[in-house]
């Protein structure tokens, strides 16, 4: 994920998840980018209304031939990330602003589980992406990810003759003291998406874990913006953190001009996974031709242009990627999201316990 697209997507406020406090008076708004407009004689058949984020974005060739393949045509309506895109789409279920959503992620499937967001249209992962598959919510398809773990400055390393840290443990030990910014998961996604994955890696002991960290000079900040461009060392700001928590696919964008060293790199055995699923929205006008759009977005085509236009990876293992990102943000191996209900289940007693130990 890249640093314009992480600090879109790093600064929903995760705490407004439960839906009945989440009503929001903003209107949804049309967003004109990568849409075409739609004349009022064109059938509701041949338009199809995708509610996605705002940071969607995909090559108008392939906006395109989309239309030659399947005569739709592609209209986007822009709504918040997370938790309240989620909020929106349930205040207007029985009416919905679209046919399709795409953008709703890891942290809030539980919640379009419980709310019933998304049908079962039958679409299925493509090839070796089966795992991302929630059992909870058949209908939704992963698309794309942008796992969540910490970076490290390189150079700061280097200069110190320090070993970058290869494991959460590490964080705790007294060589790594005052060197890791995180983020407050009651603020911000990226930072809720790091706390599950210590929640996934020590279970019970999570609490502990994050007490050693405080006890060793961590620093908590309220988004992923702060976090990277200002408190971390390789960040706009030249901070005085080294160890930043980010995403897996940050590093292929500190890469130098030549193409040759990049400025960052990522811990793998620290990343959790963050996927972007679609889904054909309940009581959808045009059923049909959502479908035809989700399959559209599983299309190598689109797939390969993810990481271009939109920062993610693609969820298509098989989906070509950037020299850069294949060289120096490589996916982590064997990650998997923890059980959707059991994080709609347990998250706000994560949060507030989080927020106990940090004195919030």
């Amino acid at each position: 994920m890249s640093i314009r697209r992480a600090a879109t997507i790093a600064t929903v406020m995760v705490a407004s998840l439960t839906l009945a406090a989440c009503a929001s008076t903003e209107p949804v708004k049309e967003a004109s980018k990568s849409a075409e407009t739609t004349e009022t004689s064109m059938s509701d058949s041949s338009v199809v209304t995708l509610v996605t984020h705002d940071s969607f974005k995909v090559d108008e060739k392939l906006i395109a031939q989309l239309k030659t393949d399947t005569g739709i045509t592609l209209k986007t309506v822009a709504a918040d990330s997370g938790a309240k895109m989620v909020s929106q789409l349930t205040l207007k279920k029985n009416s919905p602003i679209g046919d399709a959503v795409y953008g709703i992620d890891t942290n809030v499937m539980g919640a379009v589980a419980s709310a019933g967001l998304v049908e079962d249209s039958g679409l299925k992962p493509v090839a070796g992406a089966e795992q991302f598959a929630d059992p909870k919510v058949p209908g939704a398809v992963p698309i794309d990810r942008g796992d969540v773990c910490l970076n490290y400055d390189i150079k700061y390393f280097k200069d110190k003759g320090l070993t970058p840290p290869n494991t959460f443990e590490d964080l705790a030990k007294p060589e790594y003291k005052g060197l890791l910014v995180a983020i407050d998961p009651g603020e911000s996604t990226t930072g809720l998406a790091f706390l599950t994955g210590t929640v996934q890696k020590f279970g019970d002991g999570w609490k502990d874990y994050w007490t050693q960290l405080k006890a060793n000079d961590v620093k908590i900040v309220s988004g992923w913006t702060e976090a990277y461009q200002t408190e971390f060392t390789a960040g706009e700001g030249k901070g005085t953190y080294p160890i930043v928590v980010s995403y897996a696919s940050s590093p292929s964008y500190s890469v130098n001009e030549a193409g040759t060293e990049a400025a960052t790199a990522s811990v793998l055995n620290t990343c959790y996974p963050q996927v972007e699923y679609a889904g054909v929205l309940t009581n959808a006008k045009n059923p049909e031709g959502a479908k035809k759009v989700i399959e559209w977005l599983q299309s190598k085509g689109v797939q390969e242009d993810i990481p271009n236009n939109m920062y993610m990876y693609p969820i298509d293992p098989a989906a070509a990627v950037p020299d850069a990102m294949k060289k120096f943000a490589p996916l982590p191996n064997d990650t998997k999201p923890m059980d959707s209900e059991q994080v709609e289940n347990n998250r706000a007693t994560w949060i507030k316990d989080f927020k106990t130990i940090f004195g919030g």
